[in-house]
């Protein structure tokens, strides 16, 4: 029997290495495969919890933005609060200011306006603005496109790096 349930197990492992390959450039958010993965990355606890809320809401995949710096920001405002409280912050902050720069370069009481509805506006304000400026004096423009060409170590290393920045925002 237990020889029967490591079979199975390796399966599953082998099923979900898979589904990560097919993805095509989609991670899947249920568990934190790269491509070429070895089967034993997944927790067997993951895969069962992963395998039945599939089953019940289907696969869930993340799409990325293509603006890594944005997905950063998005992340700081979701801390603490819900979806849809950080998403309302985050599109009211690109309509107020459709660029970093300008989003660096406003009066931290107009980005704490823009961000509350995300709650904890006078500590995520700054460290927006933080963020930026960080971004710009280690790499000289507002972009963190390069991450993607980082192995995944390294990236998340970068990441964490900046002040208020920790392992879960990195992720």
């Amino acid at each position: 029997v237990v020889d029967e349930l490591q079979v199975a197990v390796d399966d599953r492992r082998q099923a979900a290495v898979q589904r990560v390959h097919q993805a095509d450039g989609v991670h899947s958010v249920g568990c934190s495969l790269q491509a070429g993965a070895d089967v034993h990355d997944v927790p067997d606890g993951a895969l069962v919890l992963i395998e039945r809320l599939a089953a019940v809401y289907g696969p869930r995949t993340l799409h990325p933005s293509g603006d890594p710096l944005g997905d950063l920001i998005h992340t700081i405002l979701s801390q603490n609060t819900s979806d849809i409280n950080s998403s309302r912050a985050y599109h009211t902050l690109r309509e107020r200011f459709p660029t970093w720069e300008a989003v660096l370069h406003a009066p931290t009481p107009a980005v704490y306006d823009a961000i509350k509805a995300a709650g904890l506006g006078n500590i995520k304000a700054p460290r927006i603005q933080h963020t930026l400026r960080a971004v710009i004096e280690r790499r000289g423009e507002l972009n963190l496109a390069f991450l993607s060409e980082l192995p995944l170590p390294e990236a998340r290393r970068w990441l964490t790096a900046l002040d208020g920045i920790g392992p879960k925002t990195a992720a």
